[in-house]
């Protein structure tokens, strides 16, 4: 097991950085990761998504399991196959004086979870603090 994550702090409340993050069909216009993200069920635990992600120049496409849909608190999905390799990713904002802190995190459990090089980890980090970035800029003009 092994987890990623990453925090920035947005100047804008949660409600503004939940409704970023729950407008699925605008992440092409923000996410350089993950470029599509479609819930034809929409957006409630237990319903499936459909998420097309760009990692180190390559399409993957996933299919996750939507565990959580908190209002302005937390959003988080996972996907894998059980037992080999799995992902919890999740966005959690928290209310500050000045804004809103956004936590990025993805945990990933079983077999192959211990057998991925720590460059890889480096990397993945790095690719979700652009993915932080990139939707601060998005709201900035809000």
């Amino acid at each position: 097991m092994f987890t990623l994550e990453t925090s920035l702090t947005f100047s804008c409340p949660p409600d503004r950085v939940w409704q970023a993050l729950v407008d699925t069909p605008q992440y092409k216009q923000w996410n350089p990761l993950i470029r599509q993200f479609a819930a034809p069920q929409g957006l409630a635990p237990g319903k499936p998504a459909h998420l097309s992600v760009r990692l180190w120049g390559v399409g993957l496409r996933f299919r996750v399991t939507l565990l959580e849909v908190r209002h302005t608190h937390r959003l988080a999905w996972r996907g894998g196959v059980h037992g080999l390799l799995t992902g919890e990713h999740e966005f959690l904002l928290y209310a500050e004086a000045n804004g809103t802190r956004l936590v990025h995190r993805e945990v990933f459990r079983g077999l192959l979870s211990r057998f991925i090089p720590r460059h890889v980890q480096v990397s993945l980090e790095q690719q979700y603090a652009m993915m932080d970035h990139a939707l601060h800029r998005y709201l900035l003009p809000l």
